[in-house]
């Protein structure tokens, strides 16, 4: 298949073209980035959560309210910018689709980039 015209570089919280960004290493680009590091399976909260808000404790009570909320602003944000993904939530997993041509940019622990 062919290259999509669109591709974000996760570690740059940034699409090439520099239509679309995220803060780096704020919240929505943690979470874009754990539902970007798997596409074959979904992501209980619990994961979310320790992915989105590393070194904070889990609180039954607030905490899955705190994931929903950055799901939530990044479905916005992917709105705002007609980033072709979408954040599905079913039985309690997170999953990140594809709606349309769009990839992602990764490097390895070498410097390596696999798209």
């Amino acid at each position: 298949s062919e290259a999509p015209e669109r591709v974000f570089d996760l570690d740059q919280a940034r699409e090439l073209s520099g239509e679309a960004a995220l803060r780096p290493g704020q919240a929505m680009h943690r979470f874009l980035r754990a539902l970007a590091s798997d596409s074959y399976r979904g992501f209980s909260i619990c994961s979310l959560f320790g992915k989105v808000f590393p070194g904070e404790y889990f609180n039954p009570s607030s905490s899955p309210r705190r994931v929903h909320a950055v799901a939530l602003r990044l479905r916005a944000w992917s709105e705002t910018h007609q980033v072709p993904l979408a954040i599905r939530s079913r039985k309690g997993a997170f999953r990140l689709r594809s709606t349309g041509p769009y990839g992602f940019l990764v490097r390895d622990s070498s410097g390596a980039v696999s798209a």
